[in-house]
């Protein structure tokens, strides 16, 4: 049994006075704050509560701290006149037999200058809420700006939170949540379960079964989540699971190996080397020949993807993945590529710019015979990048931000090298590669990073807010360059690294605390940092025992790491619940700028 992590929770309230002693002087007066006292004092039960009272004068402001980091609570409160309660949550304690100590600070700011107050909220061990445990893997979702996370537990079971709206949470309501919902089974029967992984798309999650099966929940208008139905009015979705039928709506969608999303639709590797996709298909995405010109613009079962040119069926497929700009590519078992979709940037690589209903097969570079030797793919931004088996990597599609890494700002309708740093040679030595909003990093063999694209808030990482055509190196946190590298994460935001030490470091944009470092970079520009920066714990000092990274990426970005212990840590923006500690935050805040854990259901 997953053992469980715990929480303190104490509420704060600040009541205003109007004046305190003398008759108001002809200076201005500076405030005051007659006490701050907490009842309890050490909080000692499960879900046990400590209430601060503070009386505060001449204040027009006041702002609460907490030393190590509150879970929630802290930040900017009103206290001029009248009273308010906060709410102020504590990271689990842990520790089998020692209390930990919070230092809570209120100041209070006025026209006279500013006061200061402290006192001390104990936290015994076993006292608190209980948080999400037992999680082996995460996903993030959007739906334009709000943002649902999902994790896969141990059991089989999956548990989300965040936006709800349109039914992404899977737990029979249309409303979002702050702390994590269980999803329920298909028709809201039980609980689901037996899931082997989760894939997320624009409001809509997908569940590969164990048993080779598919169920869908959320955003369901265009067809996505493969039932035969179109949801075409408010909440557009099912808030409970439904199985994806089989091709034509014949029987049930078996025999899946993988899935793969554009954000408009998924794509369904079979363990037969097949391909099944369903959904958007007006770029052509779905790959069986056609076009879905009028409403409602795609197909809500599976149809079977064809062959090259529309021959036969595609076969032999190893991987699939696809692009947010509404298109796919398979990797075949011989290491060739074959893409289909939107191709308005070249992103199909047959060397035209015209969508295809059908595959087509990837070119060599500059359009000489055919793309071999490929290992994976990532795509981003109508771009596309293959890892080599060379350990090299070369890209195609959208360029304009320097996206290819071959030197210039052009798009290309066949694959080109990307270059090594500074332009020399070409880039060697990639272990893996993560695609950010409109930048590429690659993982070395040696554990450090190379970056390129746009980095106007310092995506690349590299210590300059600027773009680069040609690959950089990521600089380490205290100089010289990153190191001990395990993995990568990237999003509209930037990047991040979990380290082989179990730290992570982010960098760029980091306008509502999606780099983690306790500073949203949000009063001049540029907008956050270029260089990486240690990801805070959520009790103080630095996150460790990280796993893997995960986030969901739009306008807003909100990031979530899945630590060895089986709990989960979120930080960035949470407006939405998002972060999953049961907070809703105020939009004009964000969120945390420093991780706090999720809660249980």
């Amino acid at each position: 049994m997953a053992v469980k992590r715990f929480l303190g929770v104490a509420v704060v309230a600040l009541l205003g006075t109007a004046a305190f002693g003398s008759p108001v002087a002809a200076t201005t007066p500076r405030p005051v704050i007659a006490s701050l006292v907490a009842t309890p004092a050490t909080v000692t039960t499960l879900d046990g509560q400590s209430t601060l009272t503070a009386s505060v004068a001449n204040a027009s402001s006041c702002t609460l701290s907490a030393t190590p980091p509150a879970l929630s609570g802290a930040g900017p409160v009103t206290c001029s006149g009248g009273s308010v309660s906060q709410a102020m949550s504590f990271p689990e304690n842990a520790r089998a037999k020692k209390t930990v100590t919070y230092t809570i600070m209120l100041v209070a700011d006025g026209p006279g200058g500013a006061a200061a107050k402290k006192v001390t909220v104990r936290v015994a061990p076993g006292a608190g809420t209980a948080l999400l445990s037992g999680v082996k893997a995460i996903v993030g979702a959007t739906r334009n700006v709000p943002g649902t996370f999902c994790a896969l537990l141990s059991s089989g079971g999956v548990d989300c939170w965040g936006y709800g709206r349109d039914g992404q949470l899977g737990n029979g309501t249309f409303a979002s949540s702050a702390t994590p919902v269980e999803v329920e089974g298909v028709g809201g029967a039980g609980t689901l379960g037996a899931v082997a992984s989760l894939t997320a798309g624009n409001g809509s999650i997908c569940a590969l079964l164990t048993s080779g099966g598919v169920d869908c929940w959320g955003t369901g208008y265009e067809g996505e989540l493969g039932d035969g139905n179109f949801y075409p009015g408010s909440p557009y979705g099912s808030a409970t699971p439904v199985q994806v039928e089989g091709v034509s709506g014949t029987g049930i969608l078996t025999g899946v190996a993988s899935i793969a999303t554009d954000d408009a639709g998924y794509c369904a590797q079979l363990a037969s080397g097949g391909v099944d996709c369903w959904g958007r298909g007006v770029e052509g995405q779905l790959g069986d020949g056609n076009f879905y010109p009028g409403s409602p613009y795609g197909s809500a079962t599976p149809v079977q993807v064809t062959g090259v040119n529309g021959s036969g069926i595609l076969t032999g497929v190893a991987s699939i993945t696809g692009d947010s700009y509404q298109s796919f590519c398979a990797v075949l078992r011989s290491h060739q590529v074959d893409c289909w979709g939107n191709d308005e940037s070249g992103e199909i690589g047959g060397g035209s710019t015209a969508n295809s209903a059908t595959p087509v097969q990837v070119e060599g570079v500059s359009g000489v015979g055919k793309l071999t030797g490929v290992r994976s793919l990532v795509t981003a931004n109508a771009s596309v990048c293959a890892l080599l088996s060379s350990k090299g990597v070369d890209c195609w599609g959208n360029g304009s931000s320097g996206d290819l890494g071959n030197g210039t700002l052009s798009n290309s309708d066949t694959p080109v090298h990307v270059r090594g740093v500074g332009g020399r040679g070409t880039l060697g030595a990639v272990s893996a590669l993560s695609p950010g909003g409109q930048s590429v990093c690659a993982l070395l063999t040696s554990g450090g990073a190379d970056c390129w694209g746009s980095g106007p808030d310092g995506e690349l990482g590299n210590g300059r807010f600027a773009d680069s055509t040609t690959p950089v190196r990521v600089e380490g946190v205290r100089g010289g360059n990153l190191s001990r590298v395990a993995t990568l994460l990237g999003d509209s935001s930037g990047h991040c690294a979990g380290l082989t030490s179990g730290e992570a470091d982010c960098w760029g944009f980091g306008y509502e605390g999606e780099l983690g470092n306790g500073t949203f970079y949000n009063t001049t520009r540029p907008y956050g940092s270029p260089k990486p920066v240690q990801v805070a714990g959520t009790s103080g000092g630095v996150l460790v025992g990280v796993a893997s990274l995960a986030s969901y990426s739009a306008y807003s970005v909100s990031r979530c790491s899945l630590l060895a212990s089986g709990g989960v840590d979120c930080w960035g923006y949470g407006a939405d619940g998002e972060l999953g500690n049961g907070t809703f935050y105020a939009t004009n805040d964000g969120g945390s700028a420093t991780p706090v854990p999720a809660v249980a259901p």
